[in-house]
């Protein structure tokens, strides 16, 4: 599946992600342009408890 094309998505981002299958779901069915966005977002995140919280936001606020 291409999410972002050619981009490369965060390794801690992706791994929080694949764990839950609701922010994935929320996650794949947003504009390439807020996929985007959100990844940019992921690369500011520093720990692994900021990034859970972050990708449990996407099942909670669908705004991004």
């Amino acid at each position: 599946m291409e999410l972002l094309g050619n981009h490369e998505i965060p390794i801690g981002f992706s791994m929080v992600l694949a764990k839950d299958t609701n922010a994935m779901n929320a996650f794949s069915s947003m504009s390439k342009e807020q996929r985007t966005q959100v990844v940019e977002q992921s690369r500011n995140i520093q720990s692994k408890e900021d990034m859970e919280q972050f990708v449990n936001s996407f099942t909670q606020n669908r705004t991004y």
